[in-house]
């Protein structure tokens, strides 16, 4: 069935690339995740042999796909947006502010060097620490100051260099594809696109991300480079087991604690020093591999995470208000001539970080519109 998945997804893609008129559209983009990490990788191990197809991982995946699909034909009445007001000020603060947060970081990162086995561990440790937040927060700069400056400069510039390379060695393997990502969609949206340099660039952050993870993993470890290659696309086998044992009645559904407590991570625990170590997806982790957790290694369950709020039920919305939402600010971002700040709303994941951030910029805006 996993086949029929995949086939069923490039035509589901194809139609909206013919609706939108664009490669990088508001489904396509949400695709990331589920076909990346989940479908492709999951094909070549069933190919292989080393890989099983789970009808239950399966439906789940096609149940997400379809009604995001769906979700993004769901029109509403969207609010007006503002510019923000003087570019300069707004990049200017959003520097002090990366670099004062990620002053607490340092100490954690000089502890580890500065290698690629080094930026993992500092990534292990920091998004478990009292930091965690600021370290969120610094991604979300950092990818904001890109866009920014890429839509005002309308080019590349030694700056976004040098930014680009901080985010694709943050120590997160999902920062390298996010970054590429919105590169291309900025280079789509704003300037032309060669899809063919586009296609092998794919390729190269795809031998990237093999190139990050076997640095990071191969050293301490009796394992060659193809089972790690394995292990780094386990995400379906982890989801299929934790699917099962939600179905199976051996774990109960969380009502949507996960959902709720995943807002926890913005704030820091020197502030809240009683936080709870596991909250949203954590919870799930926590719950399936205790020990594992406790040191640190935390690996996805994939859907499974939406799946243990409310089973098919979560599934479902997630998927519809997922489409609905990137649907809403793609038609913002268009209505509003290609202003930077709808397309950072589409571009990025909402969440309380980029509603916070926000509020810090349109008052920076207001007071300096007001002066």
């Amino acid at each position: 069935m996993l086949f029929f998945i995949f086939l069923f997804i490039i035509f589901l893609a194809f139609l909206s690339i013919k609706r939108y008129k664009t490669f990088f559209n508001p489904f396509t983009l949400s695709l990331q995740y589920p076909l990346l990490f989940l479908t492709i990788p999951q094909i070549i191990l069933v190919i292989l042999g080393d890989g099983e197809d789970s009808l239950l991982s399966d439906v789940v995946i096609l149940l997400y796909i379809l009604f995001l699909y769906l979700g993004t034909f769901f029109k509403i009445p969207y609010l007006k947006i503002y510019s923000f007001k003087n570019t300069k000020i707004i990049v200017f603060c959003s520097f002090v502010l990366a670099v004062v947060i990620f002053i607490p970081l340092l100490p954690m990162l000089l502890k580890y060097g500065i290698s690629f086995r080094g930026l993992r561990e500092f990534y292990e440790e920091v998004v478990f620490s009292a930091y965690a937040s600021f370290y969120e927060v610094f991604k979300t700069l950092l990818l904001i100051l890109i866009i920014i400056l890429f839509v005002w400069k309308r080019k590349i510039t030694i700056v976004l260099i040098c930014l680009i390379f901080i985010l694709f060695f943050s120590g997160s393997k999902m920062a390298i594809l996010s970054t590429m990502i919105i590169l291309v969609t900025m280079y789509e949206e704003y300037k032309r696109v060669n899809y063919k340099v586009l296609f092998i660039s794919f390729i190269l952050v795809f031998v990237l991300l093999l190139f990050y993870h076997f640095s990071q993993t191969l050293q301490n470890q009796n394992k060659n480079i193809f089972d790690t290659a394995l292990s780094y696309f386990d995400v379906y086998r982890q989801q299929t087991m934790a699917l099962e044992l939600f179905v199976s009645g051996k774990m109960d559904y969380y009502y949507g604690e996960i959902a709720l407590s995943s807002w926890y991570k913005v704030i820091p625990r020197f502030i809240w020093e009683s936080k709870p170590k596991d909250f949203g997806f954590a919870l799930l982790n926590y719950a399936i591999y205790p020990e594992f957790s406790s040191d640190g290694y935390m690996p996805s369950f994939g859907l499974a995470y939406s799946f243990a709020d409310f089973g098919f039920a979560s599934i479902i919305f997630s998927g519809f208000f997922a489409g609905m939402l990137k649907n809403y600010f793609y038609r913002m971002f268009y209505n509003s001539k290609k202003d930077v700040v709808p397309f950072l709303l589409y571009i990025l994941d909402f969440n309380i970080v980029l509603c916070t951030l926000f509020v810090f910029y349109y008052i920076i805006s207001f007071i300096k519109h007001d002066t």
